[in-house]
């Protein structure tokens, strides 16, 4: 076994190492196997990412040129939604974003696409190539340019390099530092990638890097980062943090630690857009049921459900930007809030900001209630056939389903009610837990990685 299991690597090597091979896709082919020299214990990741990592490493060994590379990237795996072109819904999205941002309607017909991404997604536009994919990325990063400048930016979950390659190339600001943490196989795909298109950019391995200072970084540079190397930043100076499209796909334990992580770096903002608010029993994609879950040292300076150009999507979104802040919390303001928040029909932008007083007020009558009013809105879910579903997912302006979050909430109120409240709606309690539970436990999604 052993013997085999060794000859499995050498042919493995042999393959990563083949003739004719580019020296850019050759020089990501040797940091994929370089070893972390500072290695952190990691979670799990989750059945879906499990797969897609296995499944570039193998097709990576297959891989001997720029184009294969690229094209694999915004093709063959699971980080975006890349279409091919349609000048009508192109042209669309740009007025969308004008629209959204007219403080940067002078700008937004300045950034393009890059010519090396795959052709058949491109569209010449107003004398520069757009994609749909430039579209997405570029919203994220104009929101954030919204309430920050930032001299220092890491990623969680890069993927390919898209939004990277626009903060360094955008008209209205640009990073000194941008630090794309990732798996190694997707850090492979990016290196790639962003050598390609970014010619007046330092594209730097971690590994290459002795004692990293980003104060003595001079040239504008995307360091790339395994996540099992994320040791080597601690104590760096970082403005923001970003993730996009993959927290609602990790593990709880996933999730937890990126959490954790963020509290205890020196980061000033977060920006994040991932799903929210998706059925209990049709997770989409999704591996957990609240996320991101920050602390009470982050506010909200924007949250959004469902912001205008997330386009042709059987999903719900949260687009938040949040501040790190010491503040003391004003719980009598939030009660009002959230007391008025509680009449209101409860659609997507309200179950947000309810979400989001609970997170800071961490009130055991607020959960409650929230629990209740859902539960007894939608009391019949288990007669929701998975067609019925999606349709009220696409069609509906309020929540006429049991959000998946509803459990986290069950979950917080066991975790942080005092003995006699628990004791007094245990019955109810375990009614609802029991009836949370078989939904989940009946997803539709329940074995499909996709």
């Amino acid at each position: 076994m052993i013997f085999f299991f060794k000859l499995l690597l050498s042919i493995s090597f042999i393959t990563l190492y083949a003739q004719n091979t580019d020296p850019i896709v050759q020089r990501a082919k040797d940091h994929l196997l370089t070893k972390s020299q500072k290695n952190i214990q990691l979670p799990d990741a989750s059945d879906r990412w499990q797969y897609f990592i296995s499944k570039t490493r193998d097709d990576i060994c297959n891989m001997h040129t720029i184009d294969h590379v690229i094209k694999t990237a915004q093709l063959g795996t699971g980080f975006e939604h890349r279409g091919n072109a349609d000048p009508a819904h192109l042209l669309s999205f740009e007025n969308f974003l004008i629209h959204e941002f007219p403080h940067f309607a002078k700008d937004i017909p300045l950034i393009s696409e890059t010519p090396v991404s795959y052709p058949g997604s491109l569209y010449l536009l107003n004398g520069r190539y757009v994609s749909n994919m430039l579209y997405y990325h570029m919203r994220y990063v104009l929101q954030c340019l919204t309430y920050t400048k930032p001299k220092n930016i890491c990623e969680i979950g890069g993927g390919y390099g898209g939004a990277a390659r626009i903060w360094m190339k955008n008209p209205i600001h640009n990073p000194n530092i941008y630090v794309m943490i990732d798996f190694p196989e997707m850090l492979f795909l990016a290196e790639v990638f962003l050598k390609a298109s970014l010619s007046d950019v330092d594209i730097l391995h971690i590994s290459d890097i002795e004692n990293i200072q980003f104060d003595k970084i001079s040239n504008k540079t995307i360091i790339l980062c395994p996540i099992e190397s994320l040791s080597l930043l601690d104590n760096q100076p970082i403005d923001l943090v970003i993730n996009t499209g993959s927290l609602q796909e990790m593990t709880e334990e996933y999730c937890s630690f990126w959490m954790n992580w963020l509290d205890n770096s020196q980061a000033k903002y977060f920006y994040s857009l991932n799903y929210f608010a998706m059925p209990i029993n049709y997770f989409g994609e999704g591996a957990n049921i609240y996320s991101p879950n920050l602390s009470n040292q982050w506010i909200m300076l924007h949250k959004k459900a469902d912001p205008l150009n997330i386009f042709y999507q059987t999903r719900h979104w949260a687009d938040i930007f949040a501040k790190r802040s010491l503040d003391k919390i004003n719980t009598n303001d939030l009660r009002a809030q959230y007391d008025s928040l509680l009449k209101s029909p409860l659609n997507y932008q309200t179950f947000l900001d309810l979400m989001d007083i609970i997170r800071l007020t961490q009130d055991q009558e607020m959960i409650w209630n929230l629990i209740s009013y859902i539960m007894t809105k939608n009391p019949n879910m288990r007669d929701l056939s998975k067609e019925a579903l999606i349709s009220c997912i696409l069609n509906s302006a309020e929540i006429n389903y049991i959000p998946k979050e509803t459990y986290y909430l069950i979950e917080l109120l066991k975790k942080i009610g005092d003995k006699a409240f628990l004791s007094d709606k245990h019955e109810m309690l375990e009614v609802y837990e029991k009836e949370l539970r078989y939904l989940m436990e009946n997803n539709f999604l329940k074995n499909n990685l996709f």
